[in-house]
């Protein structure tokens, strides 16, 4: 992929991401299946790791913080080996627990 498409890729998620009602679908046709999670997220029962950690942390944000919005702030983009590093602000009301 070349920058633009990654940037694009980028794009789609943010929005994905920001829908209120995010599917787990519509993230795997912008997210390959073998997706890094280097991290655990709080809240989120382990494993949360790949698609199926990154869709759970989805669901469980949405409930915890049902207006929260991811902002790009920077982005790093190597189209060799075809990663883009994202940083993001990510805003939102918490209502509740999320579990």
């Amino acid at each position: 992929m070349d920058r633009t498409q990654l940037l694009a890729q980028v794009a789609a998620y943010v929005e994905c991401q920001n829908s209120p009602t995010p599917e787990s679908d519509t993230l795997s046709k912008i997210m390959s299946k073998e997706v890094s999670l280097p991290y655990p997220s709080p809240g989120v029962p382990l494993p949360t790791t790949g698609f199926n950690g990154i869709a759970e942390i989805t669901k469980t944000a949405r409930k915890a913080f049902p207006d929260y919005k991811l902002e790009v702030k920077q982005t790093v983009i190597d189209t060799e080996e075809c990663r883009v590093v994202v940083l993001l602000q990510v805003t939102g009301t918490h209502t509740g627990y999320a579990g």
